[in-house]
């Protein structure tokens, strides 16, 4: 939403502060932890729990590409 315009990161993190009681902002919380930390955390966690082929097939997802 901040990248396209629809508001500002300020406003994104009081919505995410004020209306899920959240107690930082993701952008605010991005910047504080670095943006490679971000990363290296989401790689980790996808490689963890990512969907094998078993469930791929049972949901009908296998015909789709797995993202790279």
């Amino acid at each position: 939403m901040a990248e396209s315009g629809g508001a500002r990161p300020e406003d994104i993190d009081q919505g995410m502060e004020l209306g899920c009681a959240h107690p930082m902002g993701p952008l605010r919380l991005l910047d504080l932890i670095g943006l490679d930390t971000a990363q290296a955390i989401a790689e980790s966690m996808y490689e963890e729990y990512r969907v094998g082929p078993t469930s791929r097939r049972r949901t009908g997802l296998s015909n789709r590409p797995w993202p790279s």
